[in-house]
């Protein structure tokens, strides 16, 4: 079988010479998905080197990682590094159901006070333009950086009310996952 896909690195061990992937069961994808959980150990699969187009960029007073959903799987290993380093940072996570969103339980663990969850059918949906004011209004806000990863609606919503607070722009860094 020949088909070409792209996922996310969301961990590797410390040589990088072993990564994880994340990859969604959906029953309707285009085949990818089924593809990849129909493999048993001992499968061969061809594949290129990790591919970097998303950065963490490190020398920002600030990081504020958001993640959207699936979005959490170009965002976990960044997360890794910044509590690592024990950098000044925030790791937002929003979701439709709790049921949903893959590594809750380690982000709530690895960041702690870093950690702020919001999930919709727990009436505590995020609220984009409140998150970007607070960001503005913190004392490192023009020296911060959001990375994010989502749905398109969720960056579209990001990048106008970064916009709108006049943050710089260069500092609103997107995943999009090709799309």
């Amino acid at each position: 079988r020949r088909d070409v896909r792209s996922y996310s690195v969301v961990s590797s061990d410390p040589t990088a010479t072993e990564v994880s992937l994340s990859v969604l069961a959906v029953a309707d994808s285009r085949g990818g998905s089924r593809h990849m959980h129909a493999l048993t150990v001992g499968d061969r699969l061809r594949c290129t080197q990790p591919l970097q187009n998303f950065e963490l960029r490190p020398g920002h007073a600030r990081q504020v990682l958001l993640a959207g959903g699936v979005g959490i799987t170009a965002l976990l290993a960044m997360g890794e590094v910044l509590a690592r380093r024990g950098a000044d940072h925030a790791f937002v996570y929003a979701g439709r159901t709790r049921s949903a969103m893959a590594y809750l339980d380690e982000v709530v663990e690895r960041h702690g006070d870093a950690a702020r969850v919001h999930v919709d059918d727990e009436g505590t949906p995020l609220d984009v333009p409140a998150l970007v004011a607070e960001i503005a209004a913190h004392p490192r806000g023009h020296d911060t950086e959001l990375y994010t990863c989502g749905p398109i609606r969720l960056m579209d919503a990001v990048r106008r009310a970064w916009a709108d607070a006049g943050l710089p722009t260069h500092h609103l860094r997107f995943e999009t996952f090709g799309s």
